[in-house]
């Protein structure tokens, strides 16, 4: 789906990614797409997605006196977060200074994004296993996402990120999700998109 998504909007004319993907591989072969920065490490992440806040605010800034600027777009992948929320915690006991918060300070720059990003033109798109409030860095952040695509849930899950009754039912089908927008919710089919096929339509775009 990410691959899905990345060629996308490349094609459309994104040209700034960052990547933060603890994983390591997950969108590997992808790093040939145009203004993406693939970030591994915890540490590296912490860094990036604190630059991108200052790039947030900077933007503000910008348009207190230019109300009508329209900025470039600019989308963040926050992959496998709840490994990034376990190693980032492991990896804060370990340099967290005397006096510090318990959380690192990773999770006040993308509350902030979260909260103020669109308008600045800045996106963010986060991949749970389980989108838990640890795993989120809060559940106050959770509540900050909007769309959301749900598959292979649980009933807990529904409940704790939508909590509509009717419970909607979890599809066997693979690749098949439900997408949750406010009150509205469809099923949808994600397409299967290989590395070739995905930066196949980035070099269409990328050549338009």
């Amino acid at each position: 789906f990410l691959r899905y998504l990345l060629a996308q909007l490349s094609f459309l004319g994104v040209e700034n990614f960052l990547v933060c993907d603890t994983k390591w591989i997950s969108l590997a072969g992808m790093e040939d797409v145009p203004g993406i920065r693939i970030r591994r490490d915890v540490e590296d992440i912490w860094e990036s997605l604190h630059e991108e806040r200052e790039i947030m605010d900077k933007r503000y800034m910008e348009l207190l006196a230019e109300p009508e600027k329209v900025f470039p777009k600019r989308f963040i992948f926050l992959e496998e977060q709840n490994a990034f929320a376990l190693e980032s915690a492991i990896r804060w006991r370990d340099v967290r200074p005397p006096g510090a918060r318990a959380l690192p300070p990773c999770w006040d720059d993308i509350g902030l994004l979260l909260l103020k990003g669109r308008q600045a033109g800045i996106h963010l798109v986060a991949v749970y296993q389980r989108m838990s409030a640890e795993a989120c860095g809060g559940g106050s952040y959770r509540d900050q996402y909007g769309l959301k695509l749900m598959s292979r849930f649980s009933p807990q899950a529904w409940d704790t990120l939508v909590g509509t009754r009717p419970r909607a039912a979890s599809s066997a089908v693979q690749g098949r999700a439900i997408s949750v927008m406010g009150g509205l919710q469809r099923n949808v089919q994600i397409p299967f998109v290989s590395v070739e096929d995905a930066m196949a339509l980035v070099r269409e775009g990328v050549s338009n």
